[in-house]
């Protein structure tokens, strides 16, 4: 059987400029995250991979439009977007299609959907992210393939999650962005792609960003507003280019990683976010 190859030369000279990308499970986020809009958002900085055409296939089965500004430029525009049941072979295609559940529904109280698919990476369950709809309010049923999820209203909550699970703080989120009072995450998941998410919201409705370990999202009557929101780079591509870039300049007997400046995570303490949504 043929394998593909990538073999790297060392011992040349590396010069030159390299444009990072936006990260990847910042993307596959905020791309759900767009339709809780009232009007057109434009993420800069989309990478150019298969996830992005399979999220922008299941918008376009809602109606949603999107246009592409420039290669990394991505337009989506809700206005007349259609709350359909998303059972189309679309949505097994990758992972990130249950960011769906929390932003439909968010916006409309309830969403069916098929359950997502994408590369088996081992056991990932989602009922850390059903257990948080249910503690919002919404009941959720799994019949014939379709998970249905909606409630007559949401309310904010004090939700736990077990484990700091990315996915799980995210479609809570952008349901709790709709619900009624202040929901507060605890144990929330502190990559950055949590923070790309967040100050999305802050786009959305224009406000300031609080304290860096606790975030304030309010959703007014008016919706949420047309943005702009630019991705941060992603992380793999950026230590890599650091790692062959600074390593080959160092003292062979410098000790620790060279790259630590570059690492630094955003938070180191367990991340607590609350969610308070105005009266509507």
């Amino acid at each position: 059987m043929k394998k593909e190859v990538i073999r790297i030369e060392g011992g040349h000279t590396l010069e030159g400029t390299v444009h990072i990308s936006g990260a990847k499970n910042a993307t596959v986020a905020l791309i759900p995250a767009a339709v809780m809009a009232d009007g057109p958002v434009t993420i800069v900085g989309v990478p150019d991979i298969e996830d992005v055409k399979n999220l922008t296939d299941i918008l376009h089965l809602m109606n949603v439009k999107t246009y592409v500004k420039e290669p990394d430029h991505i337009v989506i525009d809700p206005t007349d977007m259609k709350n359909i049941v998303l059972d189309d072979l679309a949505v097994t295609k990758l992972r990130a299609s249950y960011y769906f559940m929390g932003a439909l529904l968010g916006k409309y109280k309830k969403v069916r959907i098929r359950m997502s698919g994408g590369c088996y990476l081992g056991p990932r369950p989602i009922d850390l992210h059903l257990k948080g709809f249910e503690a919002l309010g919404a009941k959720v049923e799994y019949t014939g393939g379709l998970y249905t999820i909606e409630a007559e209203k949401l309310v904010g909550t004090r939700i736990f999650l077990d484990f700091a699970s990315v996915g799980a703080t995210i479609n809570i989120l952008m349901a709790a962005v709709f619900a009624e009072g202040r929901t507060t995450i605890e144990n929330a998941a502190k990559e950055p792609e949590i923070i790309d998410v967040v100050i999305s919201f802050f786009f959305f409705e224009n406000n300031t960003i609080n304290a860096p370990t606790v975030r304030s999202i309010a959703a007014n009557d008016d919706g949420l507003r047309s943005c702009k929101i630019t991705l941060s780079e992603a992380r793999s591509p950026s230590r890599s280019i650091c790692a062959v870039t600074v390593l080959p300049t160092l003292d062979p007997n410098t000790t620790g990683s060279a790259c630590d400046s570059f690492m630094i995570p955003a938070f180191t303490k367990p991340l607590t976010i609350m969610v308070t949504a105005a009266e509507l």
